[in-house]
């Protein structure tokens, strides 16, 4: 893991929204597989 100093805020702020997609993909999934059953 690279740490420039102005790129650095940038990085952390894509590393913040990837989680949360994967947890809203992951949310999606349950709710359809929940539902047609």
């Amino acid at each position: 893991m690279r740490r420039i100093s102005k790129d650095s805020a940038e990085e952390e702020s894509n590393i913040d929204i990837t989680p949360m997609l994967d947890v809203v993909f992951i949310m999606l999934i349950f709710f359809i597989v929940t539902a047609t059953f």
